[in-house]
């Protein structure tokens, strides 16, 4: 895998400084997620070690195109806290692979991932 073609951005986003920090978190928030099982952001960031801030944004990463257009669910629970549930896009897992291992995808959110944060209303 080459974690240094993984296509993030930001004001203050350095490729070679960012780009395998940012790859390692998508990988490690992924490969636990993958699971479909519901989790808090404080309970994905104490199993991946990544501040909870970090898990949020790799989640909402996933559900762009580039990133495999994968379906993030949240449920309230108390206290304004969430649960989050990845569902992985079967259509796009593969492409997603590819990604992980230094392929291009297109740069644009998918309708799937604007229809999601258009029902649920995106990560918070």
């Amino acid at each position: 895998m080459n974690q240094s073609e993984m296509r993030f951005d930001g004001s203050d986003y350095e490729q070679e400084r960012d780009a395998p920090r940012l790859s390692s978190q998508f990988k490690r928030v992924f490969d636990l997620m993958q699971d479909g099982e519901w989790r808090a952001l404080r309970e994905i960031a104490d199993l991946t070690g990544d501040p909870e801030a970090s898990v949020s944004a790799q989640l909402r990463h996933m559900r762009k195109e580039r990133f495999g257009s994968h379906v993030i669910e949240k449920k309230y629970i108390e206290n304004g806290l969430y649960h989050y549930r990845l569902l992985v896009n079967k259509q796009k897992k593969h492409a997603q692979y590819q990604l992980m291992e230094g392929r291009h995808g297109q740069e644009r959110v998918s309708r799937m991932a604007n229809q999601q944060r258009h029902t649920h209303g995106g990560l918070r």
